[in-house]
């Protein structure tokens, strides 16, 4: 048996996503809450696969507001900018290019532009 193997994890959007100081973020959350509709798995439901936002009742820029304040508060997101476009182009419908790596350009675009507007 090797001690050295490295076992690989699955992408969690709640691991990633979630920061330790939720409570200063829960007014903004509770705004996007309107509109957010959470797709569990069928197997396990404590599973969440997908996070679908409906642009009918908020803006994408609510949504990269609220994750620009997440990952600018002391305990926020612990994860590399890039790796979180490639999460949430996986697992939500903030772009809608069929083509991922496109997603992933768009939402990695829009995120710096919120960053930048929001310093």
């Amino acid at each position: 048996m090797n001690m050295n193997n490295i076992e690989k994890r699955e992408y969690s959007l709640y691991g990633i996503l979630y920061p330790c100081d939720m409570h200063k973020l829960r007014d903004s959350l509770s705004k996007l809450a309107k509109a957010i509709k959470e797709i569990r798995s069928k197997s396990n439901p404590q599973q969440l696969v997908k996070v679908v936002f409906d642009f009918k009742l908020i803006k994408k820029g609510d949504v990269y507001k609220f994750l620009v304040t997440a990952s600018k508060s002391p305990n926020g997101l612990k994860c590399s900018q890039r790796k979180l476009a490639v999460i949430l182009a996986t697992f939500t419908n903030l772009a809608d290019n069929p083509v991922c790596s496109k997603r992933v350009n768009t939402i990695l675009r829009s995120y710096k532009r919120y960053k930048k507007l929001l310093k």
